[in-house]
């Protein structure tokens, strides 16, 4: 390794450092509710509980013995690996993501870069909060890449293991059969019902049943009143808000909304396959991936984090826009990172924040995609 690159990476951890120490150290709520569930498992304890109010585990079983090993640890020392975990799963994400841009023959570097900054205030708020969401898109975005490069096994097994943490995976599933990959679709609900299944040797065949119950009653209850609350920045979110729909009108407008989506994303797929292009994969996924948020009924402001593949392959192939094209995405990419308190007034912020504003950015970016994608940029 050069001296450049090891200045660099000293230069980086130094910088890891000082975020972690002087930033996020006295957050990282959201991991506290992970690193719980994990001591909680440990001792065959029931996971779900009412009276942990918002901050109530909401995983399945399976995700909790991931966290297992880090509830046996100090609180302190428990937030610092897991802080170090989420790091190198962004730098793993940012590796995979490269990787299709050199396999186009173009330029990673810059693209990256913008990237980062583009959904810098996403990937803030994610790592004050010590989500697990840029894990998740890294196994997603791995998974994609080995489902279209012959490593059936291992894109199936981790695509199975991302729908543990969240069900947000379960997006490809359709994709998946429109592309005829029976075994990556098998290998993953392989993965997911040995998941399930698992926490048996804790909790016993009965007690694991009866705790998967638990788990499916906590995901249902949570989606009802919190359509127009605070950051939830949904499709849904966004018509009740600005249009002020009534919770029932917003969900039927947004299923339309979702199906006219689907049925544009359908028409990138049918293009990708039809003129051959190669690495069509990663367009289509990034579009998955960027879907996630926009139409979970909770799709919360900092879950646009989802949109990072999307954004990159926008940036990737920028350059080759037409002028005004290119002016229209520098504005869209200024609303999505630049939106923040400090730079808009609390007010404003607050307002934009409130009514999902960051929705029509990213229909923009599905939009410009698409217009890529005809052009065979994508």
């Amino acid at each position: 390794m050069s001296g450049k690159k090891v200045l660099l990476l000293v230069s980086l951890a130094v910088l890891a450092a000082a975020v972690y120490l002087f930033g996020l150290r006295r957050d990282m709520s959201d991991f506290r509710v992970c690193f719980q569930a994990g001591g909680r498992v440990l001792k065959g304890e029931t996971l779900y509980r009412s009276s942990d109010g918002h901050l109530q585990f909401k995983y399945a079983p399976a995700a909790a013995l991931v966290y297992a090993p880090l509830s046996t640890l100090p609180w302190e020392a428990a937030k610092a690996v897991w802080f170090v975990v989420m790091i190198l799963g962004l730098a793993g994400l940012l590796k995979t993501l490269s990787l299709w841009a050199s396999d186009r023959g173009r330029s990673a570097v810059q693209p990256l870069v913008w990237t980062v900054v583009v959904m810098a205030k996403c990937l803030g708020r994610e790592f004050q909060l010590g989500q697990v969401n840029v894990m998740i898109l890294f196994l997603l975005t791995v998974a994609a890449r080995d489902a279209f490069s012959g490593r059936d096994i291992r894109s199936g097994l981790l695509w199975g293991l991302s729908i543990l943490f969240k069900p947000y995976g379960l997006v490809f599933l359709p994709y998946l059969v429109l592309k005829r990959k029976g075994r990556t679709l098998a290998f993953g609900a392989g993965a997911f019902l040995a998941g399930l299944l698992i926490p048996a040797g804790i909790y016993g065949f009965g007690g694991n049943l009866t705790v998967l119950e638990e788990w499916v009653r906590t995901l249902s209850a949570s989606t009802p009143g919190l359509l127009s609350v605070g950051d939830n920045a949904s499709i849904f979110a966004f018509l009740a808000k600005v249009f002020h729909l009534s919770s029932g009108a917003a969900m039927a407008a947004g299923g339309i909304v979702a199906a006219g989506l689907g049925v544009f994303l359908l028409l990138l797929i049918i293009r990708g396959t039809r003129d051959k292009i190669s690495g069509a994969w990663f367009a289509e996924t990034a579009v998955l991936m960027m879907f996630i948020p926009l139409l979970s009924p909770l799709g919360w402001n900092y879950n646009y984090l989802y949109g990072l593949p999307a954004v990159f392959a926008l940036l990737t192939v920028r350059p080759d826009f037409r002028k005004g094209e290119r002016a229209v995405s520098a504005a869209n990419f200024v609303l999505i990172g630049g939106t923040l308190r400090e730079t808009m007034g609390k007010a404003f912020f607050r307002y934009y924040t409130r009514t999902a504003l960051i929705v029509p950015s990213f229909l923009l970016v599905f939009a410009q995609l698409l217009s890529a994608r005809r052009r065979r940029l994508l």
